[in-house]
């Protein structure tokens, strides 16, 4: 009966007859089962290859299939009204070959959109088709006394989340994923201690051309050697209060090259991090500061051949309390600022750079979304997180929105009045999410949505725009 069903609802629009959409169909129908399979019953994950495969204990394979249908209504960025929908799927495959001390890791990553037009915010945060993530050799060396490697080794293309994602990290929300060619070194000397020191080079992904993009082109991502990010970072976890501290120095080396234009970053970034996660009847909080230093470009451009001193800085906190009551509510105060470009004339650029760091968890969902980025804003918050059921969570933010620079851009949407007469009220943001797994993390159901009120700034750049839009999404993903 209810492949049927999935064979008639195939058989109509040419963009639900699509594989990738029969697949995502497939998923829907098979949370008919989470009541009766026998291995979730008992807290495995019932699609897991190690669970079902009689695989060798030297090969481990693993991974993920995911669909995601995206709509906004009132769009607001330059040049664009209406509405706009997106259908994008990501799959992923990893293979994990172990003959201690050395290891073997490949991940390919096809990454799509359906929906999309040339009117949509599409780039290559969408699209990445049928490419190599993840391709490097492992090495490991003794064992400390939480079965931690004392000390190990990666070199080849890699993903790397480094401390609180912000700079660096392998998306989570986003459709594409940060990619490096590089050596990651880890050393853990002591219980309590960690240290981490790499030297990347960024993958350029492919294609990056509105048409090749909407048609899911297959071109491979290419290694960009006019760039460079070494980096290192130092963690301490303090035992008495329960607390980690890390800081850390990143680098970029850039310029331009026959095939890429660069900003011409020389910069350096260096933060400190302070913080003690959730814990339910306790106190947590966050504090992290980060300054930049150097010279860049205002733009890419190959015409653009001015460099800038560049000095800029970031600042988050947040702080929250989880109630030991039934559903575990935690309530949390935010507050964000990065600074913006004072004066596009005075021969320094002052915008943060969040190098290839993740913003969905703090800002809201990206996607054809992505109203905010960590670069030229301040806003503060509040966030309920609520879990109902062991494998149900619920989650709410709201947030307001200003410019740190009047004269900078609302980065994310491309507005910008140089004259800083336009104020700096973006406005508010309501987010809600809600995620349910009823096969342990086989099975991940979410859906999610963002009602925006602008406010004085939109209102001055587009007087015939919209003066508040709604976003929303319904996301399955199924992890074997």
């Amino acid at each position: 009966m209810f492949q049927d069903i999935i064979n008639r609802i195939s058989s109509g629009h040419p963009c639900v007859s699509s594989p990738l959409i029969g697949l995502f169909l497939r998923l829907l129908v098979l949370t008919q089962i989470i009541f009766v399979h026998p291995l979730a019953a008992h807290g495995a994950d019932p699609w897991a290859v190690e669970n079902w495969a009689r695989l060798p204990e030297w090969l481990k394979i693993s991974g993920q299939t995911r669909a995601r249908y995206e709509s906004i209504d009132r769009l607001f960025r330059p040049g664009v009204s209406g509405s706009d929908q997106a259908w994008v799927f990501r799959n992923l495959i990893q293979a994990d070959l172990n003959l201690k001390p050395i290891s073997f890791t490949g991940e390919i990553l096809d990454a799509r959109q359906v929906g999309m037009d040339g009117g949509s915010p599409i780039g290559t945060d969408d699209v990445n088709t049928l490419e190599v993530l993840q391709a490097f050799v492992h090495w490991k060396s003794g064992l400390t006394i939480d079965d931690q490697p004392v000390f190990q080794i990666k070199a080849g293309r890699q993903t790397l989340n480094l401390g609180s994602r912000r700079l660096i990290a392998r998306n989570r929300f986003r459709n594409t994923i940060n990619a490096f060619n590089g050596i990651h070194a880890e050393w853990n000397p002591a219980r309590r201690w960690n240290s981490q020191a790499f030297v990347f080079v960024p993958q350029q992904r492919e294609p990056s051309d509105v048409e090749s993009l909407l048609d899911n082109e297959i071109q491979l991502d290419r290694e960009n050697l006019n760039v460079w990010i070494p980096g290192v970072a130092v963690r301490f976890s303090e035992g008495r209060w329960n607390t980690e501290m890390e800081g850390y120095v990143i680098g970029v080396i850039e310029e331009d090259s026959s095939q890429y234009m660069t900003r011409n970053r020389r910069q350096g970034t260096g933060g400190v991090r302070w913080f003690r996660a959730p814990s339910t009847g306790k106190f947590d909080f966050e504090i992290e500061t980060i300054l930049q230093a150097g010279t860049s470009r205002a733009t890419a451009a190959r015409s653009d051949r001015s460099d800038l001193n560049h000095l800029a800085y970031m600042l988050h906190f947040h702080g929250g309390y989880t109630l030991n009551l039934s559903w575990t509510p935690r309530i949390a105060l935010h507050y964000d600022e990065a600074s913006g470009d004072r004066d596009p004339n005075d021969n320094s650029n002052n915008r943060f750079d969040t190098l290839y760091g993740a913003r969905r968890f703090e800002f809201g969902p990206s996607g054809i979304l992505g109203a905010f980025a960590r670069s030229n804003i301040r806003s503060p918050g509040v966030r309920m997180q609520l879990r109902p059921l062991r494998n149900v969570s619920f989650t709410t933010t709201g947030r307001y929105y200003w410019l740190a620079s009047s004269r900078d851009s609302w980065t994310a949407t491309g507005w910008r009045n140089a004259s800083g007469t336009s104020g700096r009220d973006i406005g508010a943001q309501l987010e809600w999410s809600l995620s349910w797994k009823p096969l342990n993390n086989s099975l991940q159901i979410q859906t999610g949505g963002a009602q925006h009120w602008f406010g004085d700034y939109l209102q001055h750049m587009n007087p015939s725009g919209p003066r508040r839009s709604y976003y929303q999404f319904f996301q399955v993903s199924a992890n074997f």
